[in-house]
């Protein structure tokens, strides 16, 4: 019997839902790469030039950067140093993206004990009609969603830093948040940053 018929509506799609036809109909991988860089053999040392080069030809295109300011070292202090070491999934990732087997994006999370926390996007600026942000932000929530199944404790998802007047993290507005400001004041989920 069709549900619509007893003037019920079927549940929507839940977003893992939407998000695993995104991936089918784009062609687009995601891979959680823990930041290894001890190990050679490892998927991020594998993949580190070109996630460098991904990051130099963002930083320079999106903020402008110099070539001497996006320098092999100093991606490496910025994004590739988590401050723990780790331990039972948890610890510094790289979410990588890729289009047709082509890395085109990384997220940098850390994988804390009750969240995981965006520390930084970069995207290849050739592909920024894709809204790579919005984007990441959804497949980070359900990466959190997933993580919350094996690990209880994880519950939280934190966008990092949201700027108003900054127009590079206005994708951020388009989510309901949680805001805790330095004063402890709460502003409830139902209002729109």
């Amino acid at each position: 019997m069709d549900v619509r018929a007893l003037g019920t509506q079927p549940d929507p799609p839940s977003l893992s839902d939407r998000l695993s036809r995104v991936i089918a109909n784009k062609r687009l991988e995601i891979k959680l790469v823990p930041i290894d860089r001890d190990d050679a053999q490892s998927d991020f040392n594998r993949t580190f030039s070109m996630s460098h080069k991904i990051f130099k030809k963002y930083q320079m295109a999106i903020h402008n950067d110099t070539p001497e300011e996006c320098r092999e070292h100093s991606f490496k202090r910025f994004l590739c140093q988590p401050p723990f070491s780790a331990e039972n999934e948890q610890g510094g990732y790289h979410q990588q993206y890729y289009i047709d087997g082509k890395l085109v994006a990384v997220g940098v999370l850390d994988l804390l004990p009750c969240c995981v926390s965006s520390v930084y996007f970069f995207y290849d600026p050739d592909y920024g009609a894709l809204s790579f942000g919005s984007l990441s932000a959804l497949f980070e929530i359900q990466l959190t969603q997933q993580l919350h199944t094996r690990h209880s404790n994880i519950e939280w998802y934190y966008m990092g830093f949201y700027i108003h007047t900054c127009p590079k993290m206005k994708y951020k507005s388009k989510f309901y948040l949680h805001i805790y400001c330095a004063l402890n004041k709460h502003i409830g989920a139902d209002s729109r940053v």
